[in-house]
């Protein structure tokens, strides 16, 4: 299914003995566009502030009753879940593969590193755990890369080579997967603009320092692009945006066609 993170950032999250909080943020692999975490508000829940949570532990997404279901009880969480402090600390960083593997070593678990880059187990049913010991405490390094967040992103302008596209009103995700399929991008300005889609892989990066997105198009591209409604898309829409983009996009329409568009 496609699904709409700014839809998703709504949601209630449940574990199997109910709920856990509501999500805040998703942060993801820029080099593989996937999600990897939610950043969930646990507070009332879990007397804690915030607590990151494995994309690879959700169970269901329902988006009609505005809930994502997790496959972990809130008892399984306790004290090993990350603190508002410890998630602070998070922001910004970046989970590497030796990292996440050398962490999951020491947890005597498996990588949440699958196969093809995938999220797959973070943990005990998902959750990032800590070292509750206090000792050989895996620690971030600040001279890794960062981790980008979808609220960090979602502020961005979208750019071609030397030229002003729009700016990021959504970000569309396989929920199967949670890897990035579109961004939708308002074209002109913001109170008056029409959105259109890019496939994903065409974003060829993101630049912090000047808050936007580089992607390989150009402007004329992206001008007679098909118009995007998110209440009123057909499923061929996505075909259509495929089949204009594709000079540039390896996305075929075979891989979008069996995705169906949630806009409950």
């Amino acid at each position: 299914m496609l699904c709409s993170l700014s839809k998703l950032k709504a949601s209630n999250v449940c574990a199997v003995d109910g709920p856990i909080g509501k999500i805040k943020d998703f942060y993801f692999d820029e080099k593989n566009w996937i999600i990897r975490y939610m950043l969930i508000d646990s507070d009332g829940y879990l007397n804690r502030s915030n607590g990151f949570i494995s994309t690879s532990s959700i169970s269901n997404i329902d988006m009609g009753a505005n809930r994502i279901q997790v496959n972990f009880s809130s008892n399984s969480i306790g004290k090993k879940h990350r603190s508002k402090k410890e998630v602070d600390q998070l922001t910004g960083q970046q989970k590497e593969k030796q990292h996440e593997i050398q962490f999951s070593d020491f947890f005597k678990r498996p990588s949440s590193w699958g196969l093809m880059d995938y999220p797959w187990v973070v943990g005990p049913q998902g959750v990032i755990y800590e070292n509750i010991q206090g000792k050989n405490e895996i620690r971030l390094q600040s001279s890794q890369p960062n981790l980008p967040s979808y609220n960090q992103i979602s502020k961005y302008q979208v750019h071609a080579v030397n030229a002003y596209l729009g700016h990021i009103k959504d970000i569309l995700i396989n929920d199967e997967t949670w890897q990035f399929q579109f961004l939708e991008v308002a074209k002109g300005a913001w109170i008056t603009s029409q959105s259109t889609l890019i496939p994903y892989d065409l974003i060829e990066q993101l630049n912090p320092e000047g808050m936007n997105i580089d992607v390989l198009t150009d402007r004329m591209m992206v001008s007679t692009a098909p118009i995007y409604d998110a209440d009123n898309a057909p499923i061929f829409y996505f075909e259509n945006i495929l089949e204009h983009y594709k000079a540039y996009t390896q996305i075929k329409p075979a891989e979008i066609k069996r995705l169906e568009l949630s806009n409950q």
